[in-house]
């Protein structure tokens, strides 16, 4: 092991290296964890954005027919209207 100090005894080098595996099992941990994490937002993003198309759509049909009853109302007053006045 070429990094390991010429002075430090072999139950202290051991140590050491224990010391380093452990902290790099533990990053690989993190980064799995994340790794994870990560898709799953994406999945999640994904999923609600299909779901905010179609609340969108229904909401633009319902403001189409709003406005065509809306209309049709008009007109009928209107029509009211011109029958009252006759």
């Amino acid at each position: 092991m070429g990094s390991q100090p010429e002075n430090l005894p072999i139950a202290a080098t051991r140590a050491v290296e224990r010391e380093r595996r452990l902290t790099e099992f533990g990053a690989a941990i993190i980064l799995a964890f994340a790794s994870v994490v990560t898709s799953w937002s994406g999945y999640q993003a994904s999923l609600w954005s299909g779901i905010q198309a179609t609340d969108y759509n229904q909401a633009n049909a319902l403001r189409v027919e709003s406005t065509r009853e809306s209309t049709e109302a008009g007109q009928l007053t209107g029509l009211d209207l011109a029958l009252f006045m006759e």
